[in-house]
């Protein structure tokens, strides 16, 4: 979407991601990331309510930026409503798509990345745009193909072959698979269980070699409930050279009793990096990067 002029100077533009979602930014001078949502999440859906952007720090710049976002969705509105895509949906019976809502603030900030730090090439073999957003934010290598998608019916074969390739010229190459997550909140326990088999297949090509394989999640996804939730994610690292432990299985219950226990995702990557000897043994340099203490 073009630029939309606000008051004060300020300008906002709307940028697709994947599936539903969509970035709006804002430019301009004294903005703040100190707003609140106007997503009511899922708590009390269906019907709930949503509500006006407000500051969330008593600051002249987070009030601006609260009216302007407020100014930019109202506006998105109007040309939604007019939107010949809606007058079809109208047509047809259908409910028309004609706003926004917002959640998760930030501000554009350098970002300290340790990978960088460490001087080492990272390729990403993805399709779901803020996973690529992130990697343009931290100059890694993209690795995209129309066969590669943000749903369950991705290539993952041919994902998995991308990565074989990557690792001819990167030291790191990350794999994102979104289908499963996707499953979870579709509430289908099932099908997120057969996607999970069908990785485990598509992975086998990278067995056997001199490579470490991490594999973990962002974050659990609720079958049951449809919602993201605080639940660990089972993880694991398989290196050639690595201890091992007596998990045969991989799956939450198994991964509990596993040998890395429960440790963040600072602490796996930390780990990962280990096994591959990339670490500097405590250099004060890292020390950005590694809590104390």
């Amino acid at each position: 979407m073009h630029n939309i002029s606000l008051d004060h100077g300020i300008s906002a533009s709307l940028h697709p991601a994947s599936q539903h979602r969509a970035v709006l930014r804002l430019s301009g001078n004294r903005l703040s990331a100190a707003i609140a949502d106007t997503d009511p999440g899922d708590a009390s859906t269906p019907g709930a309510e949503v509500r006006s952007c407000y500051a969330t720090d008593n600051n002249d710049a987070a009030v601006r930026t609260a009216n302007a976002a407020n100014q930019a969705i109202n506006k998105i509105f109007k040309r939604f409503n007019d939107h010949p895509v809606n007058e079809q949906r109208r047509a047809q019976g259908l409910m028309p798509a004609t706003g926004i809502v917002t959640r998760g603030a930030g501000m554009l900030n350098e970002v300290h990345n340790m990978l960088r730090h460490l001087s080492l090439n990272v390729a990403v073999v993805a399709s779901e745009r803020t996973v690529l957003g992130l990697c343009k934010l931290f100059h890694f290598k993209p690795v995209t193909d129309s066969r590669f998608t943000a749903m369950p019916d991705t290539d993952l074969a041919a994902k998995v072959k991308a990565v074989d390739t990557a690792l001819e010229n990167s030291d790191i190459v990350y794999l994102h698979i979104k289908g499963t997550d996707v499953y979870g909140h579709d509430r289908d326990p099932v099908a997120k269980k057969e996607l999970i088999e069908r990785i485990d297949q598509a992975m086998s090509p990278l067995l056997g070699r001199d490579i470490v394989i991490g594999v973990s999640a962002d974050h659990s996804t609720d079958s049951t409930l449809g919602r993201h939730s605080g639940d660990p994610v089972p993880s694991l690292i398989n290196s050639s050279h690595g201890r091992k432990d007596e998990c045969k299985n991989f799956g939450e219950s198994q991964c509990m009793r596993g040998g890395m226990g429960r440790i963040g995702a600072n602490a796996f990557l930390l780990s990962m990096l280990d096994h591959m000897g990339c670490l500097n043994d405590y250099s004060p340099a890292d020390s950005l990067f590694v809590r104390r203490g």
